[in-house]
């Protein structure tokens, strides 16, 4: 499976491992998508806001990295799902996109189907294996 650059969110967040984008029915297009593709609370996410208004590729080029915004995010994926955000931008920002992307999506793939895993659910969201 190639890695989806364009998946990469403006805050960091990987939305191919998302469970709203890797839904089989009415799947969220990820963050960078059309509005009209995209999961109400993505749409409705104040740092895709920011990013919009400032016309910025995204929080990893901003100058204000990491922001009062980007904090409760990162703090939350830390609790949740044992993911360090911050460490994933400083990886990105050493390897590139391209690089970061595959070996996020390798620890991440099915050992049954080869699918992603669901960040959120912890399984495949495919054949139901878990993580």
């Amino acid at each position: 499976m190639q890695e989806r650059v364009e998946l990469l969110a403006p805050c960091g967040v990987y939305c191919g491992l998302c469970s709203r984008y890797l839904a089989a029915k009415k799947p969220c297009g990820g963050c960078r998508g059309p509005a009209a593709q995209l999961a109400v609370s993505c749409q409705k996410c104040a740092i895709r806001g920011c990013v919009q208004a400032r016309g910025a590729g995204g929080c990893l080029t901003c100058a204000s990295w990491p922001c009062k915004k980007l904090l409760p995010l990162y703090k939350n994926y830390r609790r949740r799902y044992q993911v360090d955000l911050p460490a994933f931008v400083a990886h990105i920002k050493t390897v590139g996109k391209p690089r970061a992307l595959a070996a996020l999506q390798e620890s991440h793939r099915c050992p049954a189907c080869g699918r992603l895993f669901s960040l959120q659910d912890g399984c495949c969201l495919h054949c139901l294996k878990k993580e």
